[in-house]
C-alpha cells in the first residue's frame, strides 16, 4: 500500500535548552524553503520571534490540518505527543534531543537528510503503536481515566514502600504480590521503567502487555506477558490504606497517595501511528542505546 505524501507538517516539543530551540527553527526554516506548509505548536509561540504569527496554531487546527507531526525532543516528548493528537490519527517521527531517544528517528545533526526523505513517500513506512486506557475506582466508583504509551507504574510511598495487590486478568485471578510496586507496559514502554525493573523487552510489532513485579518479597513473582486485548484489574488489599500507593502513567505522577481500591487497564481505542525510514533497525537502535556487544564473527 502507498504511503501519503506529506505536504504539511506542525512542529512541536517543548525545548530544554538553546540547542533545542536552534533544532525546532532549523527544521521550520528547512520546510518553508522547500515550500511546505508549516505549522508551530501555539504552544511555542513566546519562544520563537523569528516565525510568522500565522504559522502558530492550535492543537485543533494541527489536528485537522497537518499530515505530519515532527516532534522535537526526547522520548517524554514523543509519548505526550502522541497521546495528545492520537484521536487525530496523524503520524509522527521524532528528532531526538533527550537522553535515550528509543522513540526517535531523526538525528538532530542529520536533519536536512531526513526531512528530505520525508519528502518521497517511497522512502517510510507507517507503524501503530497500541496504547493502554487506565481507569481508577474510589470505592467501586469510577474516579479518573488517563491513556498510556509507556507504562503503568504502582509504587509505594516514602512512607510506605510495601505494595499489596491482587492482579486479575479478563476477570481471571493471576497472581497476588507483595513488593515495592508493579509495572503494567506497553511493548513501547518494555524498554523504559519495565526493562529497569528486570523485565523482558518486547517487539513494539507486537500485540501484548507485560506485568513486571517490582522486587517482589517471593522469588515465585516474575514478569508476565499476556495479550494486548486483556483487561486488568488490580485490587489493593483491604486492611492497607491505599493512601501508601503512589501511581505513575507514563512517568507523571497522576495518583499521589489517593484512596483507590481498583486501577483497571484494558487497550485503548486507538494507535499511535509513527513514522520510520526504510532502513530503520529497532535491533540496532537497542545495541546503541544499551551497549550491546557487538559480532563475535
Amino acid at each position: 500500500m502507498s504511503q501519503k505524501i506529506f505536504e504539511s507538517f506542525a512542529i512541536v516539543g517543548f525545548p530544554r535548552n538553546q540547542q533545542s530551540f536552534k533544532t525546532h527553527l532549523e527544521i521550520y526554516q528547512y520546510l518553508k524553503k522547500r515550500g511546505k506548509k508549516v505549522f508551530i505548536d501555539k504552544l511555542l509561540q513566546e519562544e520563537f520571534l523569528e516565525v510568522e504569527p500565522e504559522d502558530f496554531v492550535d492543537e485543533e487546527v494541527i489536528g485537522h490540518q497537518a499530515d505530519l507531526i515532527i516532534c522535537v525532543g526526547g522520548d517524554g516528548n514523543m509519548l505526550r505527543a502522541g497521546l495528545r493528537f492520537a484521536k487525530y490519527q496523524i503520524p509522527l517521527i521524532g528528532v531526538n534531543k533527550g537522553n535515550l531517544g528509543f522513540l526517535t528517528d531523526i538525528d538532530p545533526y542529520d536533519i536536512t537528510f531526513s526531512l528530505e526523505r520525508l519528502f518521497d513517500p517511497k522512502n517510510y513506512y507507517l507503524e501503530e503503536r497500541n496504547s493502554l486506557s487506565v481507569t481508577f475506582f474510589d470505592n467501586q466508583e469510577q474516579d479518573k481515566e488517563f491513556n498510556v504509551l509507556n507504562e503503568i507504574a504502582i509504587l509505594g510511598t516514602r512512607d510506605n514502600r510495601i505494595v499489596e495487590v491482587e492482579v486479575y486478568v479478563d476477570s481471571k485471578f493471576a497472581f497476588g504480590m507483595r513488593g515495592d510496586g508493579l509495572i503494567i507496559s506497553t511493548p513501547t514502554g518494555s524498554t523504559a521503567y519495565n526493562l529497569s525493573t528486570g523485565g523482558p523487552i518486547v517487539h513494539p510489532s507486537l500485540q501484548a502487555v507485560i506485568i513486571t513485579p517490582m522486587n517482589a518479597h517471593t522469588l515465585s513473582s516474575r514478569p508476565i506477558v499476556i495479550p494486548a486485548t486483556a483487561q486488568i484489574d488490580i485490587l489493593f488489599k483491604k486492611d492497607i490504606n491505599a493512601e501508601v500507593v503512589d501511581i505513575y502513567c507514563d512517568g507523571v505522577l497522576t495518583h499521589p497517595s489517593l484512596t483507590t481500591s481498583q486501577v483497571s487497564i484494558k487497550p485503548a481505542a486507538l494507535a499511535v501511528k509513527m513514522v520510520h525510514f526504510n532502513d530503520y533497525n529497532y535491533y540496532n537502535i537497542l545495541a546503541k542505546k544499551l551497549n550491546w556487544a557487538k559480532r563475535l564473527f
